[in-house]
């Protein structure tokens, strides 16, 4: 098969740079795309025929992505009470035998099972597992809208790239939501082999 690739736009956006070393660039600064367009083409026609060509190059373009955030007011948050459980369980090769039966019976049960394996073999690979319960009980929280729009404004800084060309909140007796729209300035073009089939492309 050909190795012609296409470039295409990976989003909307409007051009702002052009930096195409191979293929027939289609478009121009200032240009406006839709996701899907083809940017580049790896098809090239002149006087002495086509030729198929691997299309490189960059094509920024200044985007611009719709997002929204929501934070909720009232969540529940997870605190220890202090009470705590530790079980331990003996490991044999796979074989796994609890140590927190309790009762003289159980462990003295068990401790009779690690005396015989140790007798009959120096090396059997014994691990003791043990386990902590860390008892926890849930706390209803509430935070305010300001608050709310603080936690909102920060994931916005940390979470997207971009500019923020407008913002919205909207506030609900549950949560505040935030309606944003960013403008970045990125590389949108992204390869595509071209498939010969049958009938036209």
């Amino acid at each position: 098969g050909s190795k012609a690739t296409n470039l295409k736009a990976e989003c909307d956006g409007i051009i702002a740079r052009i930096d195409v070393k191979s293929g027939n660039c289609l478009v121009k600064v200032g240009d406006v795309v839709a996701k899907g367009d083809v940017l580049v083409s790896g098809i090239i026609e002149n006087e002495n025929g086509t030729k198929f060509v691997h299309s490189i190059g960059e094509i920024e373009a200044i985007t611009e992505t719709e997002i929204e955030l929501e934070q909720k007011l009232n969540f529940e948050v997870s605190l220890p009470t202090g009470k705590r459980k530790t079980k331990r369980v003996l490991q044999i090769f796979t074989l796994k035998i609890p140590l927190y039966l309790g009762g003289v019976v159980g462990e003295y049960k068990t401790e009779t099972d690690l005396w015989q394996l140790k007798v009959f073999s120096q090396k059997l690979p014994l691990k003791v597992h043990s386990k902590s319960f860390v008892f926890t009980k849930n706390e209803k929280r509430m935070i305010s809208a300001d608050t709310a729009i603080e936690l909102l404004e920060k994931r916005l800084k940390n979470e997207h790239k971009g500019t923020v060309k407008s913002k919205k909140y909207t506030k609900t007796a549950e949560s505040v939501v935030l309606k944003a729209v960013l403008t970045d300035k990125k590389n949108i073009a992204v390869s595509e082999k071209l498939i010969f089939g049958i009938g036209k492309q």
